[in-house]
């Protein structure tokens, strides 16, 4: 072979692998890409995704399907990766993994359709991760649909159960948002499960149980809003764990929210947490002993029980009380003005009979 046709040969062959470095995070699923840089996928994705921790990344999906490779997460980020996923598309889990498993910051934001088939979980956090709009369904063989937190915190080397440093967070993070629906009425557990060391704020969503709860929380939660629907009537619609160890501590406060249960079902809660009612909407009367100083339940004429609303005086009367608070005529300010009344009378009168003597 010619030397210049051997230089053109390798020239050719070194241009072609770099272009297939720049296609390979699609086809080989690892993706490296600079920070900030975006990418649109489209058609079907049969090796998943693999986010290093490099990379800062938007993935637009263009109506696209992205499936597991055997034995693998369709989408697993690293610890110090940034993902945003959005557009439109599906991703599906057949392989008893997760549909995404994420160690770094990722939001999810789109007409993004979540299929879990088989054991595991459909989404496992364990790092940072906002959900603002995603519909997540699960078949009989999930356990539990989403999952943020570890499942057992400290004893255990697998990073997939448990919190190793350097690959994970110590206290993980979820945000799910109003355009979240996570269909866990065939799961085996949890539609929802804030587990060991896990943090989860709730600011709305539709989520739906049967097999257990919608909801279970292991250590600290936050349910802003949101419908939670029980489906089961010997289930209850909410879990809340405590253990001691500092990871499963059962803080669950509820600002708002609609609870639909059969009676008595409404949350199974283990001794040593705490469970605050502060507002939301609930199938039947909270419990006392959940519900925070100073708020009061009544049933409303949808037959639910809501925050019992405030007396509501009318406007004169709030204007009239204003005028006092500016002006207040109080006891006090009374009895001056009667005891100098009456000093002007004594005085008066004294002043008249002397006249007379005179």
């Amino acid at each position: 072979m010619r030397k210049g046709v051997l230089v053109f040969g390798i020239a050719t062959l070194a241009s072609v692998l770099a272009n297939a470095a720049i296609l390979a995070p699609v086809n080989a699923m690892d993706i490296t890409s600079a920070d900030g840089a975006t990418k649109t996928l489209s058609g079907t994705i049969d090796d998943g995704i693999y986010v290093k921790s490099d990379a800062n990344i938007t993935i637009t999906l263009d109506n696209a399907t992205i499936n597991a490779a055997a034995g693998k997460d369709t989408i697993y980020v690293e610890k110090g990766a940034k993902l945003t996923l959005t557009g439109t598309g599906t991703i599906n889990n057949v392989a008893g993994y997760a549909d995404v498993f994420n160690n770094g910051e990722t939001t999810i934001d789109g007409d993004i359709t979540i299929n879990h088939t088989g054991s595991y979980y459909a989404v496992l956090n364990h790092g940072e991760m906002i959900i603002n709009k995603a519909t997540i369904k699960a078949d009989e063989n999930t356990n539990s649909v989403v999952v943020n937190g570890y499942y057992n915190y400290g004893k255990t080397s697998n990073h997939r159960e448990g919190y190793v440093e350097g690959v994970a967070h110590a206290n993980p993070k979820m945000t799910l948002g109003s355009g979240v629906v996570i269909d866990g009425t065939n799961a085996i557990n949890c539609t929802i499960k804030n587990d060991d060391g896990g943090v989860m704020t709730i600011n709305g969503g539709n989520y739906t149980a049967s097999g257990a709860g919608a909801f279970q929380n292991a250590n600290k939660a936050t349910i802003n809003a949101g419908v939670f629907t029980q489906t089961n009537a010997k289930k209850p619609l909410l879990y809340n764990d405590y253990y001691t160890g500092g990871n499963n501590e059962g803080i669950l406060e509820i600002n708002d929210g609609l609870f639909n249960y059969a009676e008595d079902t409404f949350v199974e809660a283990k001794d040593g947490g705490k469970i605050t009612i502060k507002g939301g909407t609930f199938s039947f009367a909270p419990e006392e002993e959940y519900i925070a100083d100073g708020v009061e339940f009544e049933k409303n004429d949808n037959n639910l029980w809501a925050v019992k609303a405030p007396i509501e005086l009318p406007a004169d009367s709030e204007e009239e009380e204003e005028k006092e608070e500016k002006n207040p005529a109080t006891a006090d300010n009374l009895f001056t003005f009667v005891a100098i009344f009456a000093g002007a009378l004594v005085t008066l009168g004294a002043t008249l009979v002397a006249s007379k003597r005179a």
